[in-house]
């Protein structure tokens, strides 16, 4: 999330600019730790996010779109964005957003890894909905947090430190069953795999051509792309195409026509898709209060 701009007042923060100067001041995109205000009726709009991070609403309400559906997340919520798909949706209420980013060796404690929750993801297809509710002493704790990121102390040591004690908070008053929902987009073994596929995949990809430009067979790819991202390849393809467009009409100014040709599409086929898959037309879309 490069365009977060953190205040730089000095207000509380001794040696100011030594801190700003030093080698370990840490924002933009290589920041694990930030926050992001918008107003109503604004957008937020991330493409590709290069890190899996968690999104916390400290204040207002927001609706994002991250793979397959509309979400209206609510200040005392939080929500999980997987490396490599997008983030972006509309403001509803003047919002404030805390967000810290991961690796996906990070773990819950150092007796319980990320990886270790597979084993308590619901055997049934119900509970994927990657939200959760803010307990009261992680609400605490962050908010403290956002106190100091205000006030400019980006030092890397501090934001791992504090994305290290929120994963600890985590493990602590959540059960694994509930942070199984919340990680479930990043639990799998092929991260490889699964890097690849979103560096190689385009607007035009289908799963013949992501196969054989991946050197493999397509029934092993089919199995792989299952087995990375949960979904099947033609499915997972169409969740991308679809968060694509979505992100495309909202953020920028290309014509129907144009996103159409982007799309290898008809005008009139992406009208459908769109009216098929968000009961929208584009235009709609674009002009929806």
């Amino acid at each position: 999330m490069a365009d977060v701009v953190c205040m730089t007042s000095a207000a509380g923060l001794e040696y100011a600019d030594e801190h700003f100067v030093c080698e370990n001041y840490l924002n933009g995109e290589k920041a694990v730790l930030g926050f992001l205000e918008k107003r109503a009726g604004q957008l937020v709009a991330y493409d590709t996010l290069a890190r899996s991070t968690l999104v916390f609403v400290m204040s207002g309400k927001v609706r994002i779109f991250a793979g397959k559906s509309y979400n209206d997340l609510s200040c005392g919520f939080m929500t999980l964005v997987p490396a490599g798909d997008g983030f972006y949706g509309e403001v509803c209420e003047d919002t404030l957003l805390l967000y810290c980013s991961f690796s996906r060796d990070m773990p819950l404690c150092n007796k319980f890894t990320l990886e270790t929750l597979a084993g308590f993801l619901p055997q049934s297809g119900g509970g994927e909905e990657s939200v959760l509710p803010v307990r009261p002493l992680l609400a605490r704790y962050l908010t403290l947090a956002l106190d100091v990121l205000r006030l400019g102390l980006l030092c890397v040591h501090y934001q791992h430190i504090t994305v290290e004690t929120v994963f600890l908070l985590l493990r602590a008053f959540y059960t694994k069953e509930e942070l199984a929902r919340l990680f479930r987009p990043v639990l799998g073994t092929d991260f490889d795999f699964r890097d690849r596929v979103l560096g190689s995949y385009s607007a035009r990809s289908t799963v013949k051509e992501l196969a054989v430009g991946m050197g493999l067979s397509l029934a092993t790819f089919n199995r792989r792309v299952l087995a990375a991202f949960g979904v099947p390849a033609g499915q997972w393809l169409l969740d991308k195409k679809k968060e694509r467009i979505l992100r495309d009409l909202l953020v920028t100014q290309d014509t129907v026509a144009e996103l159409a040709d982007k799309y290898g599409m008809s005008p009139n086929y992406l009208s459908a898709f769109c009216k098929g898959h968000f009961g929208l037309s584009p235009s709609e879309i674009r002009n929806r209060d």
